[in-house]
């Protein structure tokens, strides 16, 4: 399932690199799960996809609906992943 587009990334010490997407809590689609342990999939047109698996969910406080979705994935991808891949749930 499309998620949305990498907005901005930033790393977190000791815990992993932090992928904030387009997309606000309250647009992400109804039947959307995410959870530690999943994997996800970057990329575009013109890019090679890539995998990672989700190591936490990103919630800021205090936590609103109108808050960009972010979540954690292991800091070995972090020069792979650029503002505007797809992120798809597999």
């Amino acid at each position: 399932m499309f998620v949305g587009r990498v907005k901005d990334t930033f790393h977190l010490s000791d815990r992993g690199l932090v992928i904030v997407l387009d997309v606000t809590y309250e647009k992400l689609p109804h039947e959307f799960r995410l959870k530690v342990g999943d994997e996800v999939e970057f990329g575009a047109v013109a890019t090679e996809r890539f995998r990672s698996t989700v190591t936490g969910i990103e919630i800021l406080d205090p936590w609103s609906p109108q808050n960009l979705f972010g979540f954690l994935v292991p800091l070995d991808i972090k020069n792979r992943v650029l503002p505007g891949l797809e992120v798809w749930t597999l």
